[in-house]
């Protein structure tokens, strides 16, 4: 492929044999046309890799998943994720700076005064979504420490 072919939120497979992730499906989420000239590509483990676009070619289209038939779900984890890299380099991992549940619960109602601030000071969305992305990723944070609790009736269903 070209780097001309290639846009955000496609999906590739990678062709490259020696690169560990042969025939692996991903989406592509950033383009680097300036010095490297390369496609960073997710897989849905997670796992993210930068690719040159020869390596690359355009996957069968992917059908929609009734649990997201939008796409839009893994578009939100994926910003989630992302966010909470960003929380990680910029305050220290959870295990380095550990909260109680209520510490994070006032780190939470923090986030979300911001979110509303924002949403009233700027009269749109844009600057609310962006601080409610920042309340989602602390609420993930808050549950990679301490753990998950699932409603009953999920549990009930699943068993």
């Amino acid at each position: 492929m070209r780097l001309e072919d290639i846009a955000t939120g496609i999906r590739v497979r990678v062709i490259a044999k020696d690169t560990g992730f042969a025939g692996a499906v991903g989406t592509v989420f950033a383009l680097e046309s300036r010095s490297r000239r390369s496609v960073g590509v997710q897989f849905i483990s997670g796992v993210a890799e930068w690719f040159q676009p020869s390596e690359l070619e355009l996957a069968e289209t992917v059908p929609p998943t009734p649990i997201d038939p939008s796409g839009r779900r893994l578009d939100v984890f994926r910003a989630i994720q992302s966010e909470r890299r960003y929380q990680d380099a910029k305050w220290g991992s959870i295990d380095e700076h550990p909260h109680s549940v209520g510490e994070w619960l006032l780190i939470l109602g923090s986030e979300l005064n911001e979110a509303m601030d924002a949403w009233v000071r700027h009269g749109g969305d844009r600057d609310a979504l962006r601080e409610i992305l920042q309340v989602a990723a602390v609420a993930v944070a808050c549950l990679e420490q301490h753990g998950v609790v699932e409603r009953e009736e999920v549990r009930s269903r699943a068993a």
